[in-house]
């Protein structure tokens, strides 16, 4: 690794082929993801290779594409925490409500059998933004076992079924087949 003033260069030579890509982290380890992200030595990197430059830092509203893009010269954009905190962003119609994408998100991991471990951890990442882990909807997400704890526990599009008092392995079930598109 080298340190070239603006960042390290890591060189990553891929044996099998004639190519030797670049890794550029302008993030120093005394930054912090709360400091802002450093565009200005991202375009200085962009002006010194003349490769192809993936743009990273601060990608959090749609809008954002263009203006990282345009701030750095980059050919492409990247994007970590903005999407995981709400993965509406990359709609040009503007971000829905975290509520909503929260509710979204966990219909989909239960119909897609996602991991319970990862649907946590996504969980988590977006209450840690948008409110607490201590209140008791983070509380809930911690101590949940199952998706269906998930969907029992955390306010969402579920909650009809609760009423009922029906096994929530049942809930979940029917939960997923109510949010079905109905055939004609």
């Amino acid at each position: 690794m080298e340190d070239r003033g603006w960042g390290y260069v890591l060189s990553l030579p891929i044996h099998d082929l004639d190519w030797n890509p670049k890794l550029v982290e302008c993030q120093k380890v005394p930054d912090r993801p709360r400091d802002p992200a450093k565009w200005n030595e991202i375009a200085d990197v962009v002006s010194a290779l003349s490769i192809p430059v993936i743009a990273n830092g601060d990608v959090f509203e749609y809008d954002d594409f263009e203006r990282i893009k345009s701030a750095t010269g980059a050919s492409s954009v990247m994007v970590a925490r903005g999407a995981l905190w709400n993965a509406s962003m990359f709609s040009p119609e503007g971000k829905v409500s975290y509520e909503a994408v929260k509710r979204e998100y966990i219909r989909k991991c239960i119909l897609w059998d996602n991991d319970l471990k990862s649907t946590k951890h996504t969980l988590k990442e977006m209450i840690m933004h948008y409110s607490c882990l201590e209140l008791p909807e983070g509380k809930a997400v911690i101590k949940s076992e199952s998706m269906a704890d998930l969907a029992i526990n955390i306010p969402s599009s579920f909650g009809d079924y609760l009423i009922m008092g029906l096994h929530p392995s049942i809930t979940v079930m029917l939960s997923l087949l109510a949010s079905l598109p109905v055939l004609a």
